[in-house]
């Protein structure tokens, strides 16, 4: 459902039927790349699932990204079709003239453009299944990275991948999923939101899709609907703890508040856990091994006493069921418990790698693992603690910084809403610590302060050189704080 509009199970397999049947009538062949422009919307879903009856390969474009980032994902996929909602169906027509490659369009508007309509293409098309067998090797996505530390690289997604994943996440459930469930996907559908959909689909549960989030549209929904579930990235769910009509709403029918795609801190997680009890659990995982990876399960964090669970609101949790997770040295030794290394993860969720680039894809798979390039360490529990991007550690004056570590730092002051860390080059220390705050309203806090009090809470070396405060940090579409852009502005910031 979606507003006012529910779709049954019926309606829904026979749309995905005529739009899997339109698109193969339309020549398409297996693997031939799908892109889609949808807001979060019914259509979303069931273009997503429609391009897989086909065996199709989907392309999701972010609608917050540019034409111009928009256009770049679309020719770099190869992409053969581009589908684009009523909505989009303006900047479909922007992508049709910078594509060439793109031999279909479809639109929810095509008025004026050229393009095939989406209503009338699925109105003369079967509503039967498609019966056609598809490779479980083939590709079933390529997912465009968020580019914190590059350019965007296009991560494939075989069917193996999608159908180890749906099974990792009924192997690792806090609670059996059934036709009583009822979901919200507020997070954008195009990312790792999409996979909450899947789940609750197959055990016939309902799914309600919401086009944005707003505190107050969340929390009546599902006050409305009895809503057993959500998913929220970080930034959401600060901004539903800080709603002041939080307590007006019911949303005691609540059995899973589902918490990942960014790292949050302990406190927001702490606190969290307190206004809404152990129905909170984070997951951690990547675009090039969907979650869960990583689970930290309420459990593990209401049924122990107050000092373990302060030291465990730090961690990721342990390795998810379905997954192998080691943590090891540059040499690809695991590292005993205590010390930092590299995250490597094997298993069926691991892409095959990168679109059409073989350096990156070695770079990233080797040996049989995935390198993340996440620095963590683990205690003797198995719980794991990320601290840090290897790319983005800090050598300062020989020694390695970790910016999660000054990050933490800088977000337990109570005037700090969020903070970022860089690493700037350095004459004499190789590289400077800078750090890029973000104040919580009506907060006021000077620079020293905020170094004094990093002083007291971590080693004298790892303090900041320099504070700078932002009203807002700067993100990418998908949320996450553009760190290149915040190297760049502290270097001007220096020379100036």
């Amino acid at each position: 459902m979606s507003g006012e509009t529910r779709v049954t199970f019926a309606e829904f397999d026979a749309r995905i039927n005529r739009l899997a049947n339109a698109l193969l009538d339309l020549g398409l062949a297996e693997n031939a790349r799908v892109a889609v422009l949808i807001e979060n919307s019914p259509q979303a879903v069931e273009a997503r699932f429609a391009i897989m009856k086909a065996g199709l390969c989907m392309v999701p474009l972010n609608t917050r990204q540019s034409t111009a980032e928009q256009t770049e994902i679309v020719n770099h996929s190869e992409a053969a079709c581009l589908i684009a909602s009523a909505a989009w169906s303006g900047r479909g027509a922007d992508l049709m003239k910078s594509s060439p490659r793109v031999q279909r369009f479809i639109f929810g508007d095509s008025a004026g453009t050229g393009a095939l309509d989406y209503e009338r293409l699925l109105a003369v098309s079967s509503a039967r299944s498609p019966e056609l067998a598809v490779s479980i090797h083939a590709l079933e996505r390529i997912a465009y990275t968020s580019g914190t530390t590059g350019t965007p690289k296009g991560v494939m997604r075989s069917f193996l991948n999608f159908i180890a994943r749906l099974r990792n996440d009924f192997l690792n459930e806090d609670h059996v999923i059934d036709e009583n469930d009822v979901f919200v996907n507020v997070a954008p559908l195009t990312h790792a939101a999409r996979n909450h959909v899947h789940k609750y689909y197959v055990k016939g549960a309902t799914n309600v899709v919401l086009d944005r989030f707003d505190p107050e549209l969340v929390l009546t929904t599902i006050e409305r609907e009895r809503a057993t579930g959500v998913m929220l990235v970080p930034t959401m769910l600060v901004r539903l703890l800080r709603f002041d009509r939080l307590d007006a709403f019911d949303i005691r029918s609540l059995r899973l508040i589902s918490v990942g795609t960014a790292p949050i801190s302990p406190e927001t997680m702490g606190k969290a856990l307190d206004r809404f009890g152990p129905i909170v659990r984070q997951t951690y995982g990547l675009t090039e091994a969907s979650q869960p990876i990583l689970i930290m399960p309420p459990a593990v964090l209401n049924t122990v006493d107050l000092d373990v669970r302060e030291r465990r609101l730090a961690s990721s949790g342990r390795p998810a069921l379905g997954v192998e997770v080691r943590i090891v040295d540059g040499d690809g030794v695991e590292v005993p418990p205590g010390k930092v290394g590299e995250i490597v993860i094997r298993g069926d969720v691991v892409t095959p790698g990168y679109w059409n680039d073989v350096g990156a894809t070695a770079e990233l798979l080797r040996d049989g693992w995935l390198h993340t390039g996440d620095l963590a360490g683990r205690d003797e529990e198995g719980f794991v603690y990320i601290s840090d991007r290897a790319k983005d550690m800090i050598i300062s004056g020989g020694f390695n910084v970790y910016s999660r570590e000054v990050e933490r730092a800088l977000e337990t002051h109570p005037a700090v809403r969020e903070a970022a860390v860089v690493g700037v080059p350095d004459r004499e220390w190789g590289e400077s610590i800078v750090a890029f705050v973000a104040l919580s309203p009506a907060a006021d806090v000077s620079v020293d302060e905020l170094v004094r009090h990093c002083q007291e809470r971590i080693a004298s070396y790892k303090k900041p050189r320099a504070v700078h405060i932002l009203a807002e940090l700067p993100r990418n579409v998908q949320g996450k704080v553009r760190k290149p852009e915040l190297r760049e502005e502290a270097i001007r910031r220096r020379e100036s």
